[in-house]
């Protein structure tokens, strides 16, 4: 969001004027029919930039729209060339560069902004070559590739402001560069170039101040120091109110909203979102998510729904961030409703637009947050992993403390549910020191702020004791009066204090016989968990068992039809499908056979698939297989795609490499290397491919197949054809069991 408020601001800073007055002028159409009645003059020249300005400003990144404002910008530059209109020409420069920007076509868009550029440094114009570099840093697409240049184009800005003493150009320019390391997730850099330009604006009496405070709120509450933020967002306020400067005052209020729901002040939250609603027309979808947010907080569930289908009603989305936006809060209602599978598919429609966007932000991690939540909450932990996952490896800098340490907390419950439980108790552990050092920094503050009101009342205390020291005489004249009143209160208050402390006592007896019925209690649920765990362990056995006997009726049902068939082509290619089947089956044959449900032994499986391969082919002792396989296992995901890329290498092997029965050797190995991956290799001393062979355009359903499940692998897949064929995959495993080969026999050599 951060992002799309940045260009929002560049594109104002230059585009406004023109956009509109195309604006009032209308349609492209009525543009273009005054375009066409305009001499080939200036005034031709303003309108092409204005029709260039219309389609840049169209909803999305649209590339037709993008291609008719280039054509336009570009006709314009070539008419101020010929007009030889300076003024003209840079200001198509300009427009054509941004449209490159718009394009994500970074060289040439830095191209056109250097035409301009050049000429300023060429005419010694300080003043507006830092102009030039700024709008030229404006307009760049931000991106992790280019947030580097950018910001050495603001440094460059801001040492030329520097030079002709525009301090106010120079601190906006170290401000723009404390909002790119903000990107960039180093927040303590950030935080401290923005309170130098803080006071480098104080110093030189510049009053608005709400933009960098802003940025100083949002910098905090990232780092969950809410303390802070609160301050920066109520200065952001009072800054913005002082100088009547309420353009982005729906910007302001969102983020003193959004600080007032982290601190879960809800009420608060909600009247500042619905103040920042009414002051911005259009494209109110964020807002408007985060008032159904906050309703639904407040239990006013049907307010919520009403006012989240009102508005897909009256305005519905155009852009994909905002049609992602609506989705979420309308899958936030149904869940108040307990309306669950209409909520899972409206946050499965949140999670399909975001990934639409061409890039991703804060956004992104609050979207696989609000998923994993969502099926944790349902039960669904499997579902729930990889999208807490994915928002907890989220670039730093787009997830805040509190967001987290809440997904830690949902990761502990998902790995618990499966069984997982160091991973469990590492997430709790995290889950604890994001939650304890947001408490301690509070508290730490809290206490400072007492510290400062306590020395303060000392001082104050301290000019009044010497203001009236003249009294002191009179105070101590009355002091005897108040001792004897303290040595009644002093016995009275030892009574309070005598039952105070037995009372303490009975409440500890009590609290001692509560926790032992919560440990009885917690003993309890333990054990009913791991009841529930071997049910689970069981069922996942029978789940492999069906699936095997499933896949032996399939091979069964192929083998019936092949009964039926005259014509050897299809017999092949049933043949083939009945070896790949079992493949298959004997992977679930071992899952529902083996101790460990979650993995399948590679030795045992690969020297049960070769020896049915054997017999299915019939080679009797032509042609030798040896196998050298370590002790690796694999979970499922993996398994099947080895399983099945084996079945072809041997299968093709054992029909093409050794014709007419020719006696020969086939390697089989498979072991790991030191960075976790896992190479398989087929290699056989047969006649091997012929010359002239190109593994790419090759078509076959056996070669296909071998590069797809390679592919799906992650892994890399080659063919090498010297003294027979070898095929090689390699791929990464996490599970690698280090052990010495399982051999059969010699090592075979070619």
């Amino acid at each position: 969001m951060a992002k799309l408020q940045s260009f929002f601001s560049a594109l104002l800073f230059f585009l406004l004027p023109v956009m509109v007055q195309a604006q009032t002028l209308g349609s492209p159409d009525k543009l273009k029919v005054l375009l066409y009645k305009t001499p080939a003059d200036s005034s031709r020249v303003k309108l092409l930039l204005e029709l260039c300005s219309y389609y840049l400003a169209r909803p999305e990144d649209f590339k037709p729209d993008l291609d008719s404002a280039l054509y336009y910008s570009q006709q314009a530059m070539a008419l101020s060339e010929a007009l030889n209109d300076e003024k003209w020409i840079e200001e198509s420069s300009w427009m054509i560069g941004y449209c490159h920007f718009k394009r994500r076509e970074v060289v040439q868009g830095r191209e056109a902004f250097m035409q301009v550029l050049q000429k300023y440094r060429d005419n010694g114009d300080k003043a507006s070559e830092g102009k030039a570099l700024m709008t030229m840093a404006y307009h760049m697409f931000w991106s992790n590739s280019t947030y580097d240049e950018i910001i050495s184009y603001f440094e460059q800005a801001r040492a030329l402001f520097g030079q002709v003493g525009d301090t106010i150009q120079a601190t906006d320019a170290l401000r723009k560069i404390a909002e790119i390391h903000k990107l960039q997730g180093k927040l303590d850099e950030s935080e401290e170039e923005a309170l130098e330009a803080i006071g480098q604006y104080k110093a030189i009496g510049f009053r608005n101040l709400h933009y960098t405070y802003n940025l100083l709120a949002e910098i905090s509450t990232i780092k969950g120091n809410l303390n802070n933020a609160l301050y920066y967002g109520l200065e952001m306020i009072q800054s913005m109110e002082e100088t009547c400067d309420s353009i982005a005052a729906h910007t302001f209020y969102y983020r003193l909203a959004m600080i007032y729901r982290e601190l879960g002040q809800t009420e608060k939250s909600v009247e500042f979102f619905k103040k920042s609603y009414s002051r911005r027309v259009g494209e109110n979808y964020a807002v408007a998510c985060a008032i159904a947010k906050g309703l639904l907080k407040l239990g006013r569930s049907q307010e919520a729904m009403s006012f989240v289908q009102n508005i897909l009603t009256t305005e519905p989305p155009v852009k994909i961030y905002d049609k992602s936006l609506l989705a979420y809060a309308l899958g936030d209602c149904y869940y108040a409703f307990q309306q669950y599978d209409q909520a899972e598919r409206s946050y499965l429609e949140m999670v399909e637009q975001e990934s639409l966007l061409k890039y991703q932000n804060s956004y992104t991690s609050i979207v696989n947050f609000i998923m994993g939540q969502f099926y944790v909450k349902t039960h669904h932990y499997k579902k729930a992993e990889p999208y807490l996952k994915k928002a907890l490896f989220s670039p730093k800098g787009t997830s805040t403390i509190h967001q987290l340490e809440e997904t830690n907390l949902l990761l502990f419950k998902v790995d618990s549910a499966a069984g997982n439980y160091l991973s469990a108790i590492r997430h709790m552990q995290q889950f604890k020191i994001l939650h304890d050092s947001i408490f301690n920094e509070t508290k730490s503050r809290q206490i400072e702020e007492l510290q400062i009101q306590y020395e303060t009342k000392n001082k104050e205390r301290d000019i009044k004791l010497l203001q009236n020291t003249g009294s002191l005489q009179e105070s101590r004249l009355r002091q005897a009066n108040l001792v004897k009143n303290l040595t009644f209160c002093g016995g009275v208050l030892l009574l309070i204090i005598l039952g105070l402390v037995y009372n303490r006592f009975r409440l500890k007896q009590r609290s001692s016989r509560q926790l032992e019925l919560q440990q009885i209690e917690i003993n309890q649920t333990n054990n009913t968990l791991q009841a529930l765990l071997d049910d689970k362990e069981r069922l996942l056995r029978e789940i492999h068992h069906r699936v095997k006997n499933n896949l032996q009726i399939v091979m069964s049902l192929l083998n019936s039809q092949s009964v039926f068939l005259d014509n050897d082509t299809a017999l092949a290619a049933i043949r083939d499908s009945q070896h790949r089947i079992q493949s298959i089956s004997l992977i679930h044959q071992k899952l529902y056979q083996s101790k460990d449900i979650a993995l399948i032994d590679m030795p045992t499986y690969i020297r049960e698939l070769t020896d049915y391969l054997q017999d299915s082919f019939d080679t009797g002792k032509t042609i030798r297989l040896d196998l050298q396989i370590e002790s690796v296992k694999l979970d499922v995901t993996h398994a099947v795609p080895v399983g099945l890329i084996l079945n072809e290498a041997i299968s093709n092997t054992i029909k093409y490499a050794f014709p007419n029965k020719k006696a020969g050797a086939v390697a089989i190995s498979m072991c790991h290397t030191d960075d976790n991956h896992c190479t398989l290799k087929v290699a056989d001393n047969g006649i091997g491919l012929p010359l002239d062979f190109d593994v790419d355009q090759c078509n076959s359903l056996g070669m296909s197949l071998m590069k797809g499940l390679s592919k799906q692998l992650q892994g890399n897949f080659e063919l090498t054809n010297e003294k027979g064929l070898t095929v090689t995959v390699t791929f990464e495993n996490q599970r690698v069991v280090k052990s010495d080969f399982l051999t059969d026999g010699v090592p075979w050599t070619a």
